[in-house]
């Protein structure tokens, strides 16, 4: 494989902590739960028929 994705720094606004304060009030910090099932899920259904998407960290 020889794309790369290239990261940068952190910048959140209001929804992402929104999700972050979520994960930690229904204790769901761990490496799975419904925001990582609904991201691979969404992710998935993008990129398109015939394609599988895992989420890791």
């Amino acid at each position: 494989m020889n794309k790369r994705i290239y990261l940068c720094l952190a910048h959140m606004s209001g929804k992402e902590q929104m999700y972050i304060k979520e994960a930690f009030d229904t204790n769901w910090v761990v490496p799975l739960g419904p925001n990582v099932n609904g991201f691979e899920k969404d992710l998935e259904e993008f990129v398109g028929e015939g394609k599988h998407v895992v989420a890791l960290s």
